[in-house]
């Protein structure tokens, strides 16, 4: 919940080498109207708008105050405004996936879209043949949701190079001890 952690690993003679990133910050690159919106909102508040400010817990809350404060396309209300200010994304996510709230459904959908977007740049910026692995908070809530099709086709949506992005497979990590299965690894390995 506190960003949009990237980094990947590199085949190196007979173990992988983790490499840090901070991809994250890279510039938000809206692909439809609405996003362009969201942009113009997150610039006006935030001056530099990085995938971070959309793509996170964080994030999420951002893409649903921008929808409350710009109104609905069709101009339902949000019922779950009190309960996003005390929780955050926990209750968008939540009403999203309840289908209680009209507005925190569209936000997940701008938020698993842009998700797509990011995680495609990334896989064909280090060319990652191997897969791209997904984990974190809100990942492994909506993992349901990523799988409707919006995360995959923005994922692939990548010009004359979609047929390699077709061709990386996606995971969601749901462990949620793989942080410290990850540090336990690289202890051993010392």
């Amino acid at each position: 919940g506190t960003g949009l952690g990237e980094g990947f690993l590199v085949w190196d003679v007979d173990h992988y080498r983790v490499c840090a990133s901070e991809g994250g910050h890279a510039t938000f690159a809206p692909r439809t109207a609405v996003e362009w919106g969201l942009c113009e909102h997150l610039q006006r508040a935030y001056g530099h708008v990085s995938y971070e400010r959309v793509v996170s817990g964080p994030g999420l809350v951002n893409v649903y105050r921008f929808l409350v404060e710009r109104g609905a396309p069709t101009g339902e209300r949000s019922a779950a405004l009190a309960d996003v200010e005390r929780e955050g994304a926990a209750a968008v996510t939540r009403h999203a996936l309840a289908g209680s709230d009209p507005v925190c459904v569209h936000a997940l959908q701008i938020f698993i879209s842009a998700f797509g977007t990011q995680a495609g740049n990334l896989a064909l910026t280090v060319m990652s043949t191997g897969g791209v692995y997904i984990g974190g908070g809100v990942a492994t809530h909506v993992s349901e949701r990523m799988r409707d099709g919006a995360f995959v086709t923005a994922f692939r949506d990548k010009g004359r190079l979609s047929p390699l992005l077709e061709r990386m497979p996606v995971h969601v990590i749901v462990n949620p001890n793989v942080g410290l299965v990850g540090a336990a690894a690289v202890a051993a390995s010392l």
